[in-house]
């Protein structure tokens, strides 16, 4: 077959394949992204060995540990007929040996070879166009069949986004090569989709995560307002993320999207993802991966997560969890303001009962937290055993004890909210209360909280819990404003518009936040107030300092000028 043969086909293959993909978007497949190639017109991924010999993946799959494993189905051009092939590589075959049993039940569509991981299955029709008809409509269901019952070990989606920008890249090329003066836009789009992921793909390389667990890249579609958008390139580093923006304008959204990434089909889930497409990036204990969570099928990832919405101080009557029980899920607050937390009053009682070294830990981590707790203990009350809380003043000394619902709203919120978190996050294995690792999704983050404690909490976070990181809602600049300069974080601005729908915007990389006060920070970009003074205030009145001590500083000279001055109208000597 002659080179100008192999790249008709290469067209007739790829108008063929986008009139399918058109039909059917969950149709997806990995086209030719070498340069080196793709100016002539070859379409389609070519070997190794010779661009004469083209091959077509429906899947693939990395988990790197500076291994990469490819899991494809291909369909190649070589030889006397087209070949189906399954293929299995990676430097570390035996750890998927069970897997690879699995692969050699499957029938007889596929024929062994002589290489135990690999399968494949000569075609009858040397048609080419007719052979790849064949190879998607009679043996790619089958395949798709055997995933379904047997899922791999690893992950062995397209991403729609991965998908896209091979398509970009080869449609830049066509117009070239048809003389199309709009290649050029094209191809500019490609590059700008195409930097994001090779960063993405350097950065998880090479990186390593201060953090186990984090989030660093999300794709959605189709899912409560929004209608298609993609955060990106978030460090393996970075252990706080901050979404803000106006009211209704889908904060939440986002977070119940990453929440539905991570976590997959849940009962109250199940219902929002018949329609929508979802894709996370993260990182596992240094493994790198994406997933996309599909109905009424659990995750198969297993990262410690909760998340809670801006509803969050109902405890549950007790720490037993059970299936009927959705209200105690770790994402269920997020999604419905009746959701329950798990009780840390039960929690200590039974720690101090049972385990006094728990005991201790919790009430370490829980007077840190919050301001002026200086203890808890658990007391006999007419025979039964409850959680009292001693408040102090600024001098130390502790006011008489108070039940929980004493406590002022803010303090309460948290105190719930990280006694959850701590009881939950310790639950996986490997994760001890001492050592907590994991993702916390809070909405609202700032609800019922005092200026001064936004600023401190934060700090106090990163600081008791390093190893977690933390994705926040937050309608305050005193959050950002309060974060150690050594903790990274990120800013997403949330917009929405009726077109485009929830969108953001990363805003960190322009603002420097560390240099700026509240004021500034309230009428940058990431909060868009157009002023802060007060209603119908006027230039001339207003104050040129920040700081209200100079303030009363300055007011207090202009009083004591403006009273000499009238003892010295009166003829009084000072």
């Amino acid at each position: 077959m002659t080179e100008e043969e192999v790249l008709h086909i290469h067209e007739m293959v790829y108008q063929y394949l986008m009139l399918l993909h058109q039909e059917d978007k969950s149709f997806k497949f990995r086209l030719n992204t070498h340069e080196n190639s793709l100016p002539y017109g070859y379409w389609l991924p070519t070997a190794v060995s010779s661009k004469l010999d083209s091959i077509l993946s429906f899947w693939s799959a990395i988990n790197t540990k500076k291994e990469i494993y490819l899991f494809s189905l291909y369909f190649g051009f070589t030889g006397v007929s087209p070949t189906v092939v399954f293929f299995l590589s990676g430097q570390k075959l035996e750890q998927y040996t069970d897997y690879l049993k699995k692969i050699s039940q499957i029938p007889q569509f596929l024929v062994a070879t002589n290489i135990k991981n690999l399968w494949r299955k000569s075609l009858d029709n040397k048609n080419i166009l007719s052979a790849c008809r064949q190879a998607i409509k009679e043996i790619k269901p089958l395949i798709d069949n055997f995933l379904s019952k047997n899922p791999p070990p690893f992950e062995t989606i397209i991403p729609d986004a991965f998908f896209k920008i091979d398509v970009a890249l080869v449609e830049s090329y066509r117009a070239k090569l048809a003389g199309r003066y709009d290649y050029k836009s094209i191809y500019s789009e490609y590059l700008d989709a195409c930097k994001a992921e090779i960063a993405i793909q350097k950065m998880l390389q090479k990186a390593t995560p201060k953090l186990p667990f984090t989030f660093t890249r999300l794709y959605v579609k189709d899912f409560q307002g929004i209608q298609e958008m993609v955060i990106d390139t978030i460090a393996p580093d970075v252990q706080w993320i901050f979404l803000t923006g106006e009211n209704g304008y889908g904060k939440t959204s986002i977070l119940r999207a990453i929440a539905t990434g991570f976590i997959g089909d849940e009962a109250i889930m199940s219902d929002l993802l018949i329609k929508s497409t979802i894709y996370i990036n993260g990182i596992s204990q240094n493994e790198t991966f994406i997933y996309e969570p599909q109905p009424k099928t659990k995750s198969p990832i297993s990262i410690p997560i909760v998340a809670y919405g801006a509803a969050r101080f109902q405890l549950s009557s007790s720490n037993r969890e059970t299936l009927e029980n959705s209200k105690k899920s770790v994402t269920y607050s997020l999604f419905k303001e009746d959701g329950q937390l798990m009780n840390i009053e039960q929690e200590l009682m039974n720690a101090n009962a049972y385990n006094p070294p728990r005991f201790k830990y919790l009430v370490k981590i829980l007077t840190k937290i919050i301001p002026n707790l200086a203890k808890i203990e658990v007391i006999s009350i007419h025979g039964d055993p409850q959680v009292q809380y001693f408040e102090q003043n600024e001098a130390g000394k502790c006011y008489p004890p108070v039940p929980l619902e004493a406590l002022a709203a803010g303090y309460r919120s948290i105190l719930t909210m990280i006694g959850d978190m701590m009881i939950r996050l310790s639950k996986y294995p490997n994760n001890p209360l001492e050592d907590l690792q994991g993702i916390v999704l809070i909405d609202e983050m700032d609800a019922h909280l005092h200026p001064k404690y936004q600023f401190e909490l934060p700090k106090l976070l990163s600081e008791t819990f390093p190893k977690v990181q933390f994705i926040v809602t937050t309608h305050s600049p005193i959050p950002l404003l309060g974060l150690p300069q050594k903790v990274k974080s990120v800013v997403l601005k949330v917009n929405r518009t009726i077109k485009e729908g929830i969108t953001v915007n990363r805003l960190d990389d322009d603002i420097e936040i560390q240099r700026l006060s509240a004021n500034a920070l309230l009428t940058s970009d990431i909060f868009g107030f157009d002023n802060i003074f007060a209603r119908d205030a006027t230039p001339d009145t207003i104050e040129s300092f920040d700081d209200y001590k100079k303030i009363e500083a300055k007011n207090k000279i202009e009083l004591e000028l403006e009273l000499r001055n009238g003892l010295k109208g009166l003829n009084i000597k000072i």
